[in-house]
């Protein structure tokens, strides 16, 4: 890319053409961009880089020279107020040097009363000229305070003590008293500390961003990924910035077109490099997997950037890391099991290790339910499209810790669902069957069942699991009342076409496996005809399947 095409691409982002500096606000409007000027404290002003442009760079010169005459300036003021004390302080010595060193109980006034004149060698200084000297460069100091540039009052109020012991008069009019009424000292007060200059932004990384309001302001002023994703490059040791960042992509991901713009600039590959650089911060965790769990439902290509560049190794570490963490854990392995979708990516996760992280979390203690429920859930997907994966699962002893949480959360529909699609994706291996239904995975889908009547997601669940255990575990199923539960689930979701086409399913399945059962589901279950009747009315799509098990249970 040339010179010119670099310019023309930033003046068509908005940037300035030197250092990149978001100038404009530029929004698209079908085939047009409209521009929309940007003033940012210390860096834009209305449209215009003060970094850059010749103009601003004048200016700040001429603030420099101006500062440096006026220090200058100051310098010789300083000097003479130095000569004007080391003038006072002469004085002081040689009037300390006439007072006599004895006769202790002598004061003042006697020492003073002798004429001074009558001294040999001593002449007294006109002191009101000189103090009147250093009272007008006092002033003037002080006048040059007031301009916000050197702060000397203290000269004034200082040598103002000294006039005032070395010019007091006796009484007599004659002579002068030294500290006279031995006064303390007055402090002068001290000056208030000038206020700095604010420093000039260095151009650099945090150049976009005096302030974090500032930088907000910025990040979502931004409507290109591209742009998004400079920006995080740029500031990538700033967490907080990362989360602006991820939280201005999911937004923009949401827009027409949004996902196939993020796919194309790999932006979940920066949002992984982000994951790695902050692991510490929950913030960003929580901002970036909330990205990518939505991404990676809708793309198939964030799925591959999340496999390819080690996104599942390092969603493994965060899940261990933050395993108490329910919100997040559940974001993680939401993002896992969105990659395993039946295809080469299911293997590749597999290969991953994830199955093993998957029993660290059910054998862990005191962990949210949630958490435990979410990597249930992600290894009925990983169960449902790997034989590989179901294999490491049993032979982890997987089942020895299912079992036992599915019967704990007896009582939360959402978990029995979990539980039930685990089962129901195990039990698509035949070899599995007997081993599924020796731990009692049968007993616990009648459990639930029996403690969700009428939620419909979980009779759907249980009947999905018993058609995956049907083949082997039929007998069971009729001797421990799992038709009972299924005759129920008829009458109380009546009006429910889901769950009645599940049920149908799992009877006529049953009905298949023995031609005694029709017959024991006639003499037990009455009132099942009833209800066989009324789908069959209400739901076209359910009539040939009720039609078929009324007449295998008419058959003597």
């Amino acid at each position: 890319m040339t010179a010119s095409d670099v310019t023309k691409e930033r003046e068509k982002k908005g940037q300035c053409v030197k250092c990149t500096q978001q100038l404009f606000k530029v929004k698209r409007i079908g085939a047009f961009r409209s521009k929309k000027p940007l003033t940012i404290q210390g860096l834009v002003e209305n449209g215009r880089c003060m970094i850059c442009d010749s103009r601003a760079g004048d200016v700040v010169l001429a603030q420099v020279s101006t500062t440096a005459q006026a220090v200058d300036s100051h310098s010789a003021t300083a000097q003479a107020v130095d000569s004007h004390i080391a003038t006072a302080q002469a004085v002081d010595s040689h009037s300390a040097h006439d007072e006599p060193s004895s006769g202790h109980n002598t004061s003042n006034k006697s020492i003073m009363s002798n004429d001074s004149s009558s001294a040999p060698g001593y002449t007294r200084p006109d002191m009101t000229s000189s103090f009147a000297s250093v009272q007008s460069t006092s002033v003037s100091v002080s006048s040059n305070h007031s301009s916000g540039h050197l702060q000397q009052n203290y000269v004034e109020e200082s040598h103002d003590d000294e006039r005032k012991g070395l010019l007091k008069d006796d009484g007599g009019g004659e002579g002068l008293s030294l500290y006279e009424n031995d006064e303390p000292e007055v402090q002068a007060p001290e000056p208030e500390p000038e206020p700095k200059p604010e420093p000039r932004e260095r151009r650099g990384r945090s150049r976009r961003s005096s302030t974090s309001v500032q930088f907000a302001e910025y990040i979502f002023s931004l409507v290109d990924f591209q742009d998004l994703v400079d920006t995080m490059n740029d500031t990538h040791a700033q967490a907080k910035m990362q989360i602006l960042c991820c939280d201005a992509m999911l937004r923009l991901m949401k827009t027409p077109d949004g996902m196939r713009d993020f796919s194309e600039v790999r932006g979940s590959v920066t949002v992984i490099d982000a994951i790695d650089e902050h692991f510490k911060s929950r913030d960003l965790l929580m901002a970036a997997y909330e990205l990518l769990s939505y991404a990676t439902s809708v793309s198939i290509a964030v799925k591959n950037h999340v496999i390819e560049f080690d996104g599942i190794v390092l969603s493994n570490r965060v899940g261990q890391e933050y395993v108490t963490d329910s919100e997040l854990s559940q974001l993680v392995w939401k993002v896992i099991s969105n990659c395993c979708d039946g295809t080469n990516r299911t293997k590749q996760v597999v290969d991953k290790n994830v199955v093993s992280y998957v029993l660290h979390v059910l054998c862990c203690e005191d962990i949210c339910t949630g958490t435990q429920g979410a990597a249930v859930d992600c290894m009925a997907n990983i169960a449902k499209h790997s034989s590989k994966g179901r294999i490491q699962f049993i032979q982890g002893e997987g089942m020895s810790v299912f079992v036992p949480f599915m019967f704990m959360t007896e009582s939360i529909g959402l978990a029995q669902v979990q539980c039930c699609g685990l089962i129901s994706a195990l039990g698509k291996d035949d070899k599995l069957n007997d081993s599924l239904i020796g731990e009692g995975c049968l007993l616990q889908v009648n459990g639930a069942m029996s403690a969700h009547p009428k939620d419909p997601d979980v009779q759907e669940a249980c009947c999905k699991a018993f058609v995956a255990l049907m083949p082997m575990g039929h007998q069971e199923i009729m001797e421990f009342g799992g038709f009972g539960f299924l005759a129920a689930a008829l009458e109380n979701h009546q009006n429910n076409g889901s769950v009645l086409k599940e049920v149908l399913y799992v009877i006529g399945k049953l009905i298949r496996c023995d031609s005694l059962y029709p017959q024991m589901i006639s003499t037990n279950f009455p009132e099942i005809r009833q209800h066989l009747q009324h789908a069959s009315m209400s739901y076209p799509a359910c009539k040939e399947k009720c039609d078929f098990i009324l007449d295998r249970m008419s058959v003597r």
